[in-house]
């Protein structure tokens, strides 16, 4: 349902900007998918994100790469005073002070 703001007229929606873009899949099945692709330890292919979502390859490849490159830009949206170092899916923010290892 798009909204319409009042400054300018043009029409938005509240995804918009965001990796739910100009989506032809639920909701639901894209937080199923970040779910799946946040819980595998060690990464998950196309593939099988695509045989545990019941949809084609190239829809779980694009997915992947949406999700990935959402986590990329969060990752690197941090202040530049900490460095961040991702494990098994989540952030971990490491300061300088507490590491020596850079």
């Amino acid at each position: 349902m798009p909204l319409k703001c009042k400054g300018c007229g043009k029409q938005f929606s509240v995804t918009s900007g965001t990796i739910f873009n100009s989506r032809k899949l639920s909701i639901r099945d894209y937080l199923a998918a970040i779910v799946i692709f946040i819980n595998a330890a060690k990464g998950i292919s196309a593939l099988q994100l695509g045989r545990d979502l019941g949809v084609q390859y190239k829809t779980a490849f694009v997915l992947t790469h949406k999700l990935r490159e959402a986590m990329s830009a969060a990752t690197f949206a941090r202040p530049t005073s900490r460095r961040s170092a991702l494990t098994a899916g989540w952030p971990r923010i490491r300061t300088a002070s507490a590491n020596a290892w850079w």
